[in-house]
């Protein structure tokens, strides 16, 4: 099993001083601006490192761990901005001001909003404030972050927006209701977004990633008797025995990011190893 309390990429310690990213793929990417939400771990390290392996210069956000090695890694090609997305307001100011300070001029062609917040639990334990934090990191930040964002977008048809959700929002599971409310919500406003923006931004797509069972931070800090439970489940996974890991979903978005998928737009795209499939 990889440990998302280790920076992992493609299942490599990002920390081992052996450590190297390959940038010996092709660069689709090459010298576009791409920011990333939740950029220092789990999901959001391996969209940030397979984008700049793909020639994309990075501005990265994180909360509570500090992109120390991202920065040695990517040099001048990566920068990044300490928020808190429970906080939308003050999140967003910050990172148009790091925007604005590090990229001056430069126009954005790439955002990924994959920084998320999850309370799990009964209806009947759910507080007020923690249902407004879920909602207010998953739905008011990326909708306030994507519209502060729209001046500063590449007006060349370069531009895609790709939100990051969960299978949650369409299964139905028990103990999720503000969580799979609140990615509900962005996939509703990805489409709202497609229709919206494609031809005032001449060309602007916009996606979405619906996750399936994914190793991540937020998985672990399940109950062990529910990790087991969703390894367990993982074994009927149509393409492999296992739960889907942060390397199944960076290439998936450089995809989306590339001109290749330029007619690509208001999908919700599950990647999930065919648990789930978006019809």
């Amino acid at each position: 099993m990889t440990s998302t309390n280790t920076q992992t990429y493609r299942g490599q310690d990002i920390n081992d001083p052996a450590f190297a990213l390959d940038t010996n793929v092709p660069q689709t990417l090459a010298g576009r601006l791409a920011i990333v939400t939740g950029c220092s771990r789990g999901i959001g390290l391996e969209i940030t490192l397979t984008l700049a392996s793909h020639g994309c210069r990075i501005l990265g956000t994180y909360h509570n761990t500090p992109p120390t090695r991202l920065s040695e890694l990517l040099g001048d090609k990566f920068s990044a901005v300490q928020i808190d997305i429970r906080t939308p307001a003050p999140a967003v100011s910050s990172i148009i001001s790091s925007l604005q300070e590090k990229y001056p001029g430069i126009p954005v062609d790439i955002l990924v909003n994959n920084a998320g917040v999850s309370t799990l639990g009964p209806l009947s334990t759910l507080s007020g404030d923690s249902m407004a934090a879920v909602f207010n990191g998953n739905t008011i930040f990326p909708a306030l972050l994507t519209q502060s964002l729209l001046p500063f977008f590449n007006k060349e048809g370069r531009g895609r927006i790709i939100n990051i959700s969960s299978e949650a929002s369409h299964l139905g599971r028990a103990n999720t209701t503000v969580y799979s409310a609140s990615k509900a919500a962005l996939e509703s406003m990805t489409r709202t977004w497609a229709k919206e923006l494609g031809q005032e931004y001449n060309g602007m797509t916009v996606n979405a990633l619906a996750l399936g069972i994914m190793e991540t931070h937020l998985f672990e800090q399940l109950p062990k008797e529910r990790q087991t439970f969703w390894r367990e489940k993982a074994r009927e996974t149509p393409v492999a025995p296992r739960v889907g890991q942060g390397k199944d979903v960076g290439p998936v978005v450089a995809f989306l990011a590339s001109d290749a998928a330029g007619w690509v737009s208001g999908q919700v795209i599950s990647v999930s190893g065919g648990n789930m499939m978006v019809v």
